[in-house]
Order: C-alpha cells, then structure tokens, then sequence
C-alpha cells in the first residue's frame, strides 16, 4: 500500500527535508498527469472494495451482498499496483540505497505506527462498552499478547511461514508484513547490495513459501512498469497490447467451467488439508507446528490472485498506454483533487476495521437504512482523510529525522 506518485514536489521536500539536505536530488516526472490520476483512482478503490466487503458483513449492516471475494481480490491488485510504482520510483529518480530505504522507511512506519495503536485503542474501547457484540473475534488483551503483537507488526515478522499475528480487529495487516519483505528483497537486488543472492535466498527462506509466491504479484508490477516505459513510444503498442487483453479475456470466458473447478479444488480450505496431509505424512512432527485449521503455510497462496493480477496488470497497461497517447494533460485542480482523497488510501486500508468495530458497537445493531448504509462508511472514509494529513507530516518528520541520523558529514 503506497502512493502512486512517490516523487516528492519541491514543495514537499522544502517542508519535509528543509528542500537543501544533501543526497536529495529531485526526481524526473515520467508518468503524465492523467496517468497518475488512474493510478490513484485504482488504488483508492480497490481500498473501497476492502472497506465495502467488511461493512457488508452482517455485524454492520444488513441486506447487503457478501463481498469477501472482493475485498481479497483487491489485495491482488495491491501487489501489482505497488511493483508498478516501486520501479517507477527506482527506475526515476537518481537515489541510492541509503534514501531508497528512508523513502520507505518513512512511508510505511507513518501509518503502521498509529494504525497498531489505533487498533489497540478502538478495539479495546469497543470491549469496553459491549464485550458480547464482538466475541467472536477474540480480543486479547493480555499485556504480553499486546507486546508481541505490536513487535511482530513493527518488524514486519508478523506473517512468517503463515502463522499470522494481526492487531486486535485489524487482519488488514498481514499483506503489509508482505510488502516491507518485498521492499527489501527489491532494495537488495536493485541497488546491488554485496552478497545480495545470499541475502535474498535467506530472507525467503525465513518468510516462508506463501510470502515467496504473492511476491511473483508484486515482481508482475515491476514487468507491467517496464513494458509501460518500453512501449510508450511505440506507435502501436496500445492496438497490440488491446489485443492481449481481449485474448485473455476469451480465455477467461471460454475457460471459466474448468478455471472455477481449479479455483474450487485449491481453495483455502482444501490447500491446508491437502498440504498438512502431505507434510506430516513425511516429517509426523510437524503436526506439532500446526493450528487449529492444520499447517498454514500455504494458506494465502491464492490461486485467484494469478487471475485479477494479471487482469489487472494487462488493463493497467493498456489505460496508461491510451492515456499517455491521447489523453496525457488533465486539469491541475483535478489532479490535486482526487491527489487529496487517495493519499487516504493507506490510512484507509490499516484502520477502516478498528472504526467500523467502534462505531458498530456504539450503534448497538446492524444498519438497515440506505442513508445509514452511505453515512456509516463516508464518516470512516472522512476521518481517514483527516487523519491522513496528521499520517503525512508524521512522514516528513521520520523522514527528517533518518535523514539527518544517517547522513554522513565531511567531519
């Protein structure tokens, strides 16, 4: 979860660097403005999908369709969104190592830092005035559950081998341990670090095989950018690559009896099955290892992820190649429109759940009316986007703060 235009504006870093720290170097504008407003567009509604396949549950509102399948979907097009801007980001701007892991640093800590607190505090608040309404999803509230929780979190070590430890009401979390993982793995390889064939077996080692494959989503980015600033100026790229997607759409058509029984035979239920039978058939101790669904080492290994990525990758491609072409200006106060409510995606993301749990409880009851259903979740997006600019100095400020720390004087 990243913005999708990470190029910092004279502006922003005169007011989150001081605009004349050495090693900042501004960077070269390659996506066109109408271009960024897509990208933008594509993240903040895969985060409204998220949103929308948790208030549909029947613990907030009633009588709307179940959106599960969305809402992890949308996760997919996360991944390859992000691949997408990294390289852009790498590929753009003249950096090094040193400013690649601050940028980062800075960006993910501003966010995952109050979204961990606010998740401890709205959850424990909702425990509070109706311990009953949200049994079931097992507040613990234990200080030494609360100490792990948030030192797994805040090492991105929280999604290791499958066993996953989310904050309190906010499972959101998991593919943000995913993407810091990929951030490194992408640092290390990009920048050449010594050693980094080495580092990059023993990182995935650690990680695990689920992490490892939702990282081909996430490298599927990285190709959808390199293709994009490859076939930009190519004179019929956007008719070749139309065909593509029309190919791929006919085999999904034609295909979908036989990929639906693929999707059905290694669903999630049936891949922890299926791989605990296998290993502990081998290794009998591992069944030690397992929890109360078997071996989760598999567990978010989706298969559908394969499908809406590349989907997603493919239709991507093609937008931005038309819109390039045809399309690249579009107004300025357009621009920094949508640029105000996307910025609020990543906040969106992290702690729209802890706020709906809150709110649901405060209500008592499952809303049933249509401007209730609309209220319910603007109120959310609303505050996310007011506490997205407070996440956004926080930035600048960790930003400032690595960048002075590290910056090695003549001296």
């Amino acid at each position: 979860m990243i913005k999708t235009e990470e190029v910092d504006n004279k502006a922003q870093e005169e007011r989150g660097t001081g605009g004349k720290q050495r090693g900042i170097i501004k960077s070269k504008e390659i996506l066109c403005s109408s271009s960024s407003v897509l990208l933008d567009a594509v993240r903040f509604g895969a985060a409204m999908a998220v949103l929308y396949s948790h208030f549909a549950h029947a613990g907030f509102a009633s009588g709307l369709r179940e959106a599960t399948t969305a809402g992890n979907l949308a996760v997919a097009i996360f991944f390859v969104l992000s691949g997408f801007v990294i390289r852009f980001v790498s590929l753009s701007r003249e950096t090094d190592l040193r400013r690649y892991a601050i940028d980062r640093a800075s960006r993910i800590y501003s966010v995952v830092i109050p979204a961990l607190l606010l998740s401890f505090l709205l959850t424990s608040l909702a425990h509070r005035i109706d311990a009953t309404r949200y049994g079931a999803l097992k507040v613990e509230t234990s200080s030494l559950h609360a100490f792990w929780v948030t030192l797994t979190n805040l090492t991105f070590t929280s999604q290791l081998w499958g066993y996953e430890i989310a904050p309190p009401c906010n499972g959101p979390f998991w593919s943000i341990a995913y993407e810091a993982i990929y951030y490194v793995l992408y640092g290390l390889m990009f920048y050449r670090v010594r050693s980094r064939w080495l580092w990059f077996c023993l990182i995935l080692l650690i990680a695990g095989p689920t992490i490892a494959f939702n990282g081909l989503f996430w490298l599927l980015g990285c190709v959808t950018y390199d293709l994009f600033a490859g076939l930009r100026n190519q004179k019929n790229a956007v008719r070749y690559v139309s065909l593509l997607v029309c190919a791929y759409a006919a085999a999904l058509l034609l295909g979908r009896h036989p990929i639906a029984t693929f999707l059905r035979e290694t669903s999630r239920e049936r891949r922890l099955t299926a791989s605990t039978h296998f290993i502990t058939g081998i290794f009998p101790d591992a069944a030690r290892l397992s929890t109360s669904e078997g071996l989760p080492w598999l567990a978010r290994c989706s298969t559908s992820f394969f499908f809406a990525s590349v989907a997603t990758a493919l239709i991507m491609l093609l937008t931005l190649l038309f819109l390039d072409r045809s399309f690249p200006d579009v107004p300025a106060q357009l621009v920094k429109s949508v640029r105000v409510v996307a910025d609020s995606t990543f906040t969106l993301y992290l702690v729209h759940l802890p706020m709906l749990v809150l709110m649901g409880t405060l209500i008592g009851h499952p809303v049933v009316s249509l401007w209730a259903k609309i209220a319910f979740p603007a109120s959310v997006i609303l505050l996310c986007i007011l506490l997205s600019r407070s996440f956004d100095a926080f930035k600048f400020y960790i930003r400032k703060t690595l960048l002075r720390l590290t910056e090695q004087g003549p001296g």
